[in-house]
C-alpha cells in the first residue's frame, strides 16, 4: 500500500468481541441463526480476523441447506471446521503437530521445522500464538512452555488435544 498510494497503514487485529459482533452479522446476513455459545465458537476461531468465521459462516450455510434447518449449533460448526481442515479454536495443522509432537520431551525450533516440512517462521508463528492463548474468561491458558531446552506442550494444551480428539478432529 505505501508504495502505491504513499501512505502508511496501521491495521489493528479485531477483539474477540468485534468478532462476535461481525459473525452476529454474517450469520444474520446469511438467513440462519444461531445460539449465544455457537457464536462464540466461531469467534474464538477467528485470531484477530473475520476470514475463518467468514469461511464457517460460508459452511454453515450449506450445512443448513442440506439438513433442511435454519438454526445451527456447535456441532454444526465442528463438522464445518473438520471441513475446512481447521481446528478448534482456529488452530492450523501446523500448530495442532507441534503440540502432539512436543507431549513427551521438549523439542527445538528447527527440528520441529524440519519434522514438518515447514519454514521456521511458521514454527515462530504458531508458538507466538500457542504460547498466548487465553480462556474465554481472559485467563491465560497457554498450549506450550517455551525453554532453553525447547518447546513442551503444557497441560492445557495436552487438555486440548483430549477435547478436539473427543470432538471427531484427527490428532
Amino acid at each position: 500500500m505505501m508504495r502505491r498510494f504513499d501512505a502508511t497503514l496501521s491495521l489493528d487485529f479485531y477483539s474477540e468481541a468485534e468478532i462476535t459482533e461481525i459473525t452476529v452479522a454474517m450469520i444474520k446476513a446469511q438467513g440462519i441463526t444461531a445460539n449465544e455459545e455457537t457464536v462464540k465458537t466461531i469467534s474464538r476461531c477467528g485470531r484477530g480476523t473475520c476470514v475463518l468465521p467468514d469461511q464457517i459462516t460460508s459452511s454453515l450455510v450449506k450445512i443448513a441447506q442440506r439438513r433442511e434447518k435454519k438454526t445451527v449449533n456447535k456441532e454444526d460448526v465442528l463438522h464445518a471446521l473438520r471441513g475446512l481442515q481447521a481446528y478448534p479454536n482456529g488452530l492450523s495443522i501446523t500448530e495442532k503437530e507441534l503440540l502432539k509432537r512436543c507431549i513427551s520431551a521438549p523439542l527445538k525450533p528447527m527440528a520441529l521445522a524440519l519434522g514438518l516440512g515447514v519454514e521456521s517462521k511458521a514454527i515462530s508463528r504458531a508458538c507466538a500464538f500457542l504460547s498466548g492463548m487465553t480462556s474465554t474468561k481472559g485467563e491465560a491458558t497457554p498450549y506450550i512452555h517455551i525453554t532453553g531446552s525447547g518447546i513442551k506442550t503444557t497441560n492445557f494444551g495436552e487438555r486440548y488435544l483430549a477435547s478436539a480428539a473427543k470432538d471427531k478432529f484427527a490428532i
